[in-house]
């Protein structure tokens, strides 16, 4: 189970026009919003099916959680 703060690493797993849907390793889905999306993370290209990275825990009490990939999130 995720928490909030935790980084965790995410795939892609489905693209829709207000974000990304993204699941763990261990099989959690969640969530990121294009506002929580770095572009620099993504090599300046917006993030596809099976691409993987970091993201960081904003909300684990919603189904699914919410993360951003944003640098200042992280801290």
């Amino acid at each position: 189970m995720v928490s909030v703060g935790q980084r965790v690493e995410v795939f892609v797993s489905g693209v829709r026009p207000w974000g990304i849907d993204v699941v763990t390793v261990g099989g959690e889905v969640g969530f990121i919003d294009n506002l929580k999306i770095s572009f620099s993370e993504s090599h300046g290209n917006f993030p596809r099916e099976g691409d993987s990275f970091e993201v960081v825990i904003l909300d684990d009490m919603r189904t699914p959680f919410r993360a951003s990939m944003l640098e200042l999130d992280f801290h």
